[in-house]
């Protein structure tokens, strides 16, 4: 077992970072075409315009499931072998997104609209900047394990 560097933590935590960044911009593209198609077909009521931006990580939370569904099955669409740290991250991912969902639609219902807002603001970048910093740090802890191998700079 080799020490852990700051060379090595950069490293898993840019390997977190970008994969998530990638779900999470397709994330922002799809709610802006459903917001805009909802906006075009729909009567917008405080009702509705809750619950849709309430589930506003649901695509994220799908795709990051399905990353850690199909990297069990194969690593070839993320280039990384088949380390089972990779799923527990993807995992981990869709639970913050699943999180952040449940957040959100209880406090659409229950609080003032400017807290409910203030949440959806604030609570997303802060959960997935701890959680990539915690989900690094796991990178490394299972990189260390003797016999485990992981692409973290692929």
């Amino acid at each position: 077992m080799k020490g852990v560097t700051l060379r090595d933590f950069i490293y898993a935590f840019w390997a977190v970072f970008w994969r998530s960044a990638i779900i999470l911009i397709v994330n922002a593209v799809i709610l802006h075409g459903a917001a805009q198609l909802m906006h075009l077909l729909f009567l917008q009521t405080d009702t509705s315009v809750k619950i849709r931006l309430s589930l506003s990580h649901l695509p994220a939370a799908v795709f990051f499931t399905l990353l850690a569904l199909r990297h069990s099955a194969s690593g070839t669409l993320t280039t990384q072998n088949s380390s089972p740290a990779w799923r527990h991250v993807y995992l981990a991912l869709a639970g913050a997104c699943a999180l952040i969902i449940i957040a959100k639609m209880g406090m659409a219902f229950s609080f003032p609209p400017e807290t409910w807002i203030m949440t959806g603001m604030f609570l997303p970048p802060f959960l997935f900047l701890v959680l990539w910093l915690a989900l690094a740090f796991y990178l490394m802890r299972s990189r260390q394990k003797p016999g485990t191998t992981m692409a973290t700079d692929t």
